[in-house]
């Protein structure tokens, strides 16, 4: 398993911190994930050999097309961090 710290940036509410759990937790390969509102991140452990950093961005991206219409944007990177 690898673990990856994201930055989060444009979640402004709880709805917003769900779609962003509710994108990544189904992906194949995917072990646990972790948003924070708070602190605007995105903890996810998963296995590189179903998954990937690629494919976990864009699957925020993907989910949250429609929210990020209505607060202008939600964009995901990776972060310097790893945990």
């Amino acid at each position: 398993m690898e673990k990856e710290t994201f930055d989060v940036l444009g979640m402004t509410c709880a709805a917003c911190q769900a779609a962003v759990n509710r994108a990544v937790v189904k992906i194949e390969g995917v072990n646990s994930v972790d948003v924070s509102l708070l602190s605007n991140t995105m903890k996810v452990e998963f296995d590189p050999n179903q998954t990937d950093v690629d494919t976990i961005i864009e699957a925020v991206k993907i989910q949250t097309r429609q929210m990020m219409r209505k607060v202008n944007s939600i964009g995901v990177q990776p972060s310097s961090k790893k945990i």
